[in-house]
C-alpha cells in the first residue's frame, strides 16, 4: 500500500495538524525570504535530519537568492518547511514532544552499508525487501505527503506560468524526501528537483513509483567530491539507477565532474560532484545549488 494512488493532494487531506502547519508556511514553521526582481519563483528546501530550516536562512540568502536576483532576473521565494511531527500526546515525555527535526528515521553507516553497499541489485529493486524497508518507506512517504502538500500550496500562490518555477531541493534526508514527492507525489511537475548529497533510498522502487505524469521531472544531483559519509561515486550508482540504463549504473566513472542521462523511460538525471564539497552544505554547495537553479529556470 505503499506510494498508493491518488497521492494527498491538498493539506486538508492531510488533516488538522497539517492545515495548521501550512498556515504557518510564512510565519513560523517556514522561514520565507523575498528579493524583488522581474520572473518570480519558488524554492522549497528541506533541510536534513537534526537540523532546522533557521540555520539555512543566511546562507540561502546571500549564496542562492542574492545571486539568482543579480544574475538571473529571478525574484525567488525561499520556504523551508519542517518536518510534519508526529500528534503531541499528553502522556509523552518531554523529548517526545519536543520539536521534530528528522524526516524518517535512517543513520547514516545504515544508509552507507546497506543502501549504498555498492550491490546493484539493491539499487534496482523494484520491491521491498525487508520489514526494515517497510517501515523506513512508511515515513518516507508521510513526509513526501506533507512536502507535496506544501510544494501544491506554493504552486497555488504564484499561479499561472509562474506556478512552473518551482525548485524542490534537499540535503540528505531531506533531498530523499524532495525526490519521492516530487516524482512519486505531486499532481503537475515541478522545473526541477536537487538532492544535495542525497543519494536516492531504493531507486528502483521509486522508479516503479514514479507517477507518468512526473517522469521528465529534471534531477539534479550534487555530490561533494569529497564526502567520506556518502560517497561520490555510491551516489552516482544511485542516481544512475533511476535512470533505465543499467550499464550507465555499473559502469559509471566516479571521477568525472558531470554527467547527464535521459534514458527513455527514466528520470532525467544530472550528476554534478562538488569539487571539495563534504556531507555539508556550505557556500560551495550553496553555490552549486544556484547553479542550478539558474541553468533549469533559464530554459
Amino acid at each position: 500500500a505503499l506510494f498508493r494512488d491518488p497521492p494527498a493532494r491538498d493539506l486538508a487531506a492531510l488533516g488538522d495538524r497539517a492545515r495548521a502547519a501550512c498556515y504557518e508556511v510564512s510565519s513560523t514553521a517556514t522561514t520565507t525570504t523575498r528579493n524583488t526582481t522581474a520572473t518570480r519563483a519558488c524554492l522549497v528546501w528541506l533541510h536534513g535530519n537534526g537540523e532546522i530550516p533557521q540555520e539555512y536562512t543566511a546562507l540561502l540568502d546571500k549564496h542562492v537568492l542574492a545571486p539568482l536576483a543579480r544574475d538571473a532576473g529571478l525574484d525567488v521565494k525561499l520556504v523551508m518547511p519542517t518536518p510534519l511531527a508526529p500528534e503531541v500526546e499528553a502522556d509523552n515525555t518531554e523529548e517526545d514532544n519536543a520539536e521534530h527535526t528528522d524526516w524518517f528515521g535512517l543513520d547514516d553507516a545504515t544508509w552507507r552499508t546497506a543502501y549504498l553497499g555498492g550491490a546493484p541489485a539493491i539499487l534496482a529493486a523494484g520491491e521491498l525487501r525487508s520489514e526494515a524497508d517497510v517501515g523506513m518507506l512508511g515515513e518516507l512517504e508521510a513526509a513526501a505527503d506533507w512536502v507535496a502538500a506544501v510544494v501544491e500550496h506554493e504552486a497555488a500562490q504564484l499561479a499561472g506560468e509562474a506556478a512552473k518555477n518551482i525548485v524542490v531541493a534537499g540535503f540528505a534526508h531531506g533531498g530523499v524526501v524532495a525526490q519521492y514527492a516530487a516524482l512519486a507525489k505531486l499532481t503537475t511537475p515541478v522545473a526541477a528537483v536537487v538532492a544535495v548529497d542525497a543519494p536516492c533510498l531504493l531507486p528502483g522502487f521509486l522508479k516503479t513509483k514514479t507517477k507518468p505524469h512526473l517522469q521528465e521531472t529534471p534531477l539534479v544531483c550534487l555530490a561533494g567530491g569529497a564526502n567520506d559519509v556518502l560517497p561520490a561515486h555510491a551516489q552516482r550508482a544511485a542516481a544512475a539507477a533511476l535512470t533505465q540504463a543499467a550499464a550507465t549504473a555499473g559502469g559509471a566513472d566516479a571521477s568525472a565532474s558531470s554527467s547527464t542521462t535521459t534514458t527513455p523511460g527514466g528520470v532525467p538525471v544530472s550528476f554534478r560532484v562538488v569539487d571539495g564539497g563534504r556531507h555539508e552544505v556550505g557556500v560551495l554547495e550553496a553555490a552549486a545549488l544556484a547553479d542550478a537553479i539558474q541553468q533549469t529556470l533559464s530554459k
